[in-house]
């Protein structure tokens, strides 16, 4: 199975680039997702890459400009399109007030996106 909780947001709203040891249905609303930060969107890798299924609406990925159905091609400068979930998600994880770069497929359009890392939280 392609899909991953990690990188995702829990049912669909909530886990960015965190992991999520518990079952998501097990973490309760309101919840801190992960001892890292993360950016809100939910990862599925297909045929293509790494494909962005969904954004956490107000998460540091929509600030920036993330959305639904762009592809991860590459993440702080290294080339990520041939990933699997997990390693992007070890990739774009870290310190909470920190950065992290994504550059992303948008159709024909490559765009690069500075992203701040923050705690995502179950809705």
């Amino acid at each position: 199975m392609k899909f991953m909780t990690l990188c995702c947001f829990t049912l669909l709203a909530a886990l960015s680039a965190n992991i999520a040891e518990a079952h998501p249905c097990d973490i309760p609303a309101d919840s801190k997702i992960g001892e890292s930060g993360g950016i809100g969107v939910l990862i599925y890798a297909d045929e293509f890459g790494l494909r962005i299924d969904d954004v956490l609406e107000g998460g540091p990925a929509a600030s920036s400009g993330v959305e639904p159905g762009d592809y991860i091609w590459a993440i702080d400068g290294k080339a990520a399109h041939d990933w699997n979930v997990e390693q992007a998600g070890a990739a774009i994880r870290g310190e909470v007030g920190s950065t992290v770069l994504l550059t992303i497929r948008r159709g024909d359009v490559e765009l690069t996106v500075s992203i701040v890392r923050d705690w995502i939280y179950r809705p």
